[in-house]
């Protein structure tokens, strides 16, 4: 017979009258995205990342021309002498006289005297703080360092290829309408002290009345906290060569330097080192454009939020009026199915899809109330994966005669082997088995039926109706024998007691049902078709499974082919007078007799090779 399953008349929904929930909800949704105008919002916020995109694709441009126009010669010489004023005063006093006496050799070709020097910068109203005596001492002062080197001419006609290099770079910058402060050559020697935390300053494109560093003069990356300039080139801090600028998201808006000369962004170009020497060639871009626009972004945003949530706050007021008094009702609701009163009812309330959710959840509830009480009966008899598959499958119950497969173990030699052996190391032995055992029957839709000792009996086909549960009872037993293989090669080494197995199925009409009262039943089969099995068990080669030729018959032979067995074959059984045709499936090749394989070795047990091997033929 099937499940008892209960079902109830179809109940009418409730007709709704007025504007119906969504209707409304959708109303206040359009309004609230069209005043917020979510497009133009995005475009609002991207606006300023893409115009810094666009300012670092034209610095890339910038430094990549000023790099290309300054060979590995040039860069080498400029290398040397700044390491030299690095080794002669790594921070001297005057270096801001020191930078502009460079920068007037280099851009003027000669050094002016104090009267002339005072009026050229008289055409040059911005330039301030400049000490004329000594700006032109220091002008002097290189040209005697330059005259006292070995290679000073080269030196210093580096310089002057440097300044046109950096120079032509900034009118660059100008062309393409890059705001750029400066375009400047840095060095970088990996290992020496003063390397550690700055870089110094090689050449520069500012003029000479500005106020350009001095070859060796210190960036301090960490006073400015720019340890992602060197981390962007060098391997060892995960860097690597080529194109690169502050961090767009540190850690989530752009990482600006602002300074007395306004805020800035820097992007560089380091090339391959030379001889260790990490030279990178950067440009100062001003970000105040870009500033603008992210405070103007950030303003719009607040300001749409700020419209938004009060649009959302007056919505989910309305909406709390039509809304509260059914979510209650349907909160009541799903407290009593947790506490599973299965007998409550939500009243209908409202006029709108609330009174059809509310008739759906009802529904729900009696639905509940009738799975539990089927559910209730289900696992008096069979476990919960069975009840579940019986409660939409159906299943045999009450005495009934189906066509079924019985499944019977034994351990061979149980007894013998667990004599003596502590009853709590028999019955830990046992469970272990029957962990590893029993899950393969269900595995293959088969019900464990009970125990018997060290005996395990089971039934394909019921409750639960298989059709091939023939096929599914003889895999399940070759499963069966094949994990014990493991099992015992696990246990073996551990030292434990292991047991090898008989298996027989037999396949017929058997009569199922319920057995007991109702304070505890248990669904189990009994007549012939059952004792005929355990007959094939007891008979069965130990590690193998012996089956009947009932069960064979109902295997289609297509199927039947790839299990390995001897034949059909005729077998005097207990209690029957008339041989029983049976067919002996093999696991494997292993033959297993009772008894030690060595002498004193514990194992209960011979093992070896079948005379001639399963002959897979039918």
């Amino acid at each position: 017979m099937s499940s008892p399953t209960s079902e109830s008349a179809p109940v009418q929904a409730p007709t709704r009258s007025g504007r119906s929930f969504r209707t409304r909800l959708a109303a206040y949704l359009s309004l609230f995205g069209i005043v917020l105008g979510a497009p133009a919002l995005f475009v609002t916020v991207s606006a300023p990342w893409s115009e810094l995109d666009d300012l670092i694709g034209e610095a890339n441009v910038v430094v990549a021309a000023a790099n290309d126009r300054l060979p590995l010669t040039v860069r080498a010489k400029l290398n040397q002498v700044t390491l030299a004023r690095l080794a002669e005063d790594p921070a001297p006093p005057d270096a801001v006289s020191l930078g502009r006496g460079l920068a007037l050799l280099v851009q003027e070709g000669q050094c002016l005297d104090d009267t002339a020097l005072s009026e050229r910068l008289n055409a040059y109203p911005d330039a301030e703080n400049f000490d004329v005596p000594a700006v032109s001492a220091a002008c002097r002062a290189w040209v005697s360092w330059f005259e006292a080197r070995a290679d000073g001419p080269g030196e210093l006609l580096a310089f002057h290829q440097a300044d046109a290099a950096l120079a032509s770079a900034l009118r660059t910058a100008g062309r393409v309408d890059l705001v750029a402060g400066d375009v400047y050559l840095t060095l970088d020697v990996p290992g020496q002290p003063f390397f550690e935390r700055n870089l110094a300053y090689v050449a520069t494109a500012a003029r000479w009345w500005e106020r350009p560093p001095a070859p060796g003069h210190a960036f301090d990356l960490v006073e400015v906290d720019g340890e992602f300039w060197r981390d962007s080139y060098r391997p060892e801090r995960g860097g690597s060569p080529g194109f690169a600028h502050n961090p767009t998201h540190a850690p989530l808006l752009p990482r600006f330097e602002t300074d007395e000369w306004g805020t800035w962004f820097s992007a560089w170009y380091a090339p391959e080192p030379t001889d260790g020497h990490y030279n990178t060639v950067t440009v100062d871009i001003n970000a105040a454009a870009v500033t603008a626009m992210m405070s103007r972004a950030a303003f719009e945003v607040v300001l749409s939020l700020c419209i938004g949530l009060l649009l959302i706050a007056v919505a989910a007021g309305e909406l709390a009026r039509w809304v509260s008094q059914p979510v209650a009702a349907l909160q009541n609701g799903a407290q009593a199915v947790i506490r599973l009163d299965f007998n409550h009812t939500v009243p209908a309330l409202g006029d709108n899809e609330f009174v059809t959710l509310i008739h759906t959840f009802n529904q729900m509830i009696r639905g509940l109330r009738e799975r539990g009480n089927l559910f209730q009966a289900l696992e008096k008899v069979l476990s919960k994966e069975l009840a579940a598959a019986a409660a939409n499958e159906g299943l045999v119950l009450g005495g009934q005669v189906v066509p079924a497969t019985v499944l019977f173990t034994d351990f061979a030699g149980f007894s013998t082997i667990t004599r003596g052996v502590p009853a709590t190391e028999v019955v830990s032995a046992l469970n272990a088995y029957f962990y590893e055992l029993v899950p393969l029957i269900k595995e293959h839709g088969g019900f464990p039926d009970k125990y018997i000792g060290d005996a395990i009996v089971a039934i394909f086909g019921a409750p639960v109706r298989t059709p091939d549960h023939a096929e599914r009872a003889v895999r399940c037993a070759l499963a069966m024998q094949r994990r014990l293989r493991t099992v015992n090669a696990t246990r073996r080494a551990a030292g434990k007691i292991v047991f090898e197995m008989r298996v027989g199925i037999n396949t017929g009409d058997v009569m199922v049902g319920a057995i007991g009262c109702d304070e505890k039943l248990e669904f189990t089969s009994i007549g012939e078709t059952t004792t005929v099995a355990n007959r094939m068990e007891s008979i069965c080669r130990i590690g193998h499974v012996m089956v009947a030729e009932s069960t064979w018959a109902a295997i289609p032979p297509e199927r039947s082919v790839s299990m390995p067995h001897n034949g059909p074959s005729s077998l005097k059984i207990k209690g029957y007078d008339e041989p029983v045709s049976a067919v002996e499936v093999y696991a494997d090749t292993l033959s297993i007799e009772r008894g030690p394989s060595e002498a004193g070795s514990g194992d209960p047990y011979r093992y070896g090779q079948l005379p001639t091997g399963p002959a897979p033929t039918r």
